[in-house]
């Protein structure tokens, strides 16, 4: 794995990002501008939801689009059909509608079919709107691959009515994957390992993430309890920003470490196939929290903010109700296996074993301080 020796220094970011309430209104004169004839690929409910909201602006603005629904797993069976479709149908712009699954899909068309790229998001779960990499899994679920695109997104459009509208679980998720993007990209640097965008890190993208932290320590909480009730509030929108543009921009120009390698090893068990991409990288950043060996306050402290907005903190509160050795092996194995494992952007040795005797120490730490 290659260091950040004579690396240049380099920020990529989309080309353009709008957020505000009611701004999905915006999206036919946006996708006119951009070509007007879109692929919109999108989630089958939020096909229901919105279908008599997008239709008119849509064939008031770009007449000759194309809808198609999303079948729920990014997948290379998935993305070889969808692409098929915008293929015969002549479309010159991809757009995605929905949550992180569908986007990067839709960044799989068009990284196939080298088309201009729309994102539109209906949660905040996650930073994969503005970021050019696609997880790609297999049918099952496991994680299969992460393909880069050539460039970030060139529209990222975020309504936070949709977005507040969402179940108040993606928030917290988004939090949840938000909240790493600090703690990769310090480990990253201080390792002089390359971000994702494999440059060095610039002060920019090390300032985005550290904003991207304060925002979500001083609104998170009470972004959630606003969104519980559908409302979007400042804290609302400042935390809606951290969770897609800061987070999204910050983990690409700064570099994963542990709580995203992690994934990979999770993925592996069915029994989580349910939890959130953002819920998974928040458990791991515990695990990355130990393997740093951070003080015990420092980890009473972020257990508690853990606590307060509802994220796991242990694989239970990920769905694996009696976790086992053999659980504990196979997600260290999985997450360690590949040499190019971002496991091993770190300031401190890992291998399997360590691995393994880290995520046993977080699943028996909890409680013991509360």
């Amino acid at each position: 794995m290659q260091k950040n020796i004579e690396l240049p220094f380099i920020l990529g970011m989309p080309a353009r990002y709008i957020q505000g309430y009611g701004v999905l209104d915006q999206l036919g004169i946006e996708l006119s501008a951009m070509g007007g004839r879109p692929f919109l690929l999108i989630d089958r409910y939020i096909w229901g939801q919105y279908k008599e909201e997008l239709t008119p602006m849509l064939e008031k603005e770009t007449p000759q689009y194309e809808i198609c629904v999303f079948e729920g797993e990014c997948c290379h069976e998935e993305i070889h059909r969808t692409a098929t479709l915008s293929r015969e149908k002549l479309c010159n712009v991809i757009v995605g509608i929905g949550g992180g699954k569908t986007l990067d899909t839709a960044k799989a068309i068009s990284h196939k079919l080298k088309k201009p790229l729309a994102m539109v998001p209906t949660t905040a779960s996650n930073d994969a709107p503005t970021s050019r990499l696609v997880v790609v899994y297999t049918p099952q679920g496991k994680l299969e691959e992460v393909i880069a695109l050539a460039a970030n997104p060139q529209l990222v459009l975020v309504d936070t009515k949709v977005i507040a509208a969402a179940p108040v679980r993606f928030l917290v998720a988004g939090i949840g994957d938000a909240l790493t993007t600090k703690f990769e990209a310090e480990q990253c640097a201080l390792a002089g390992y390359p971000s994702s965008m494999n440059g060095r890190q610039t002060c920019a993208a090390l300032s985005l993430s550290n904003l991207c932290y304060e925002i979500l320590r001083t609104d998170g909480l009470k972004a959630k309890q606003a969104v519980q009730q559908k409302l979007v509030t400042p804290a609302v929108d400042r935390v809606i920003e951290a969770n897609i543009l800061l987070s999204g921009s910050g983990f690409e120009n700064g570099g994963l470490s542990v709580a995203h390698a992690l994934t990979r090893g999770l993925s592996a068990l069915p029994e989580l196939h349910d939890a959130l991409h953002g819920e998974e990288v928040a458990y791991g950043l515990l695990v990355q929290f130990v393997l740093e060996n951070r003080s015990a306050s420092f980890m009473q402290d972020m257990k508690q903010f853990y606590r307060n907005i509802g994220l796991p903190l242990n694989l239970p509160d990920l769905g694996l109700e009696d976790p086992q050795d053999h659980h504990f092996r196979t997600i260290a194995h999985h997450t360690c296996v590949s040499p190019q494992s971002h496991v091993y952007k770190l300031t401190v040795p890992v291998n399997e074993r360590i691995m393994t005797d880290a995520l046993r120490m977080v699943d028996t730490m909890d409680g013991e301080d509360a």
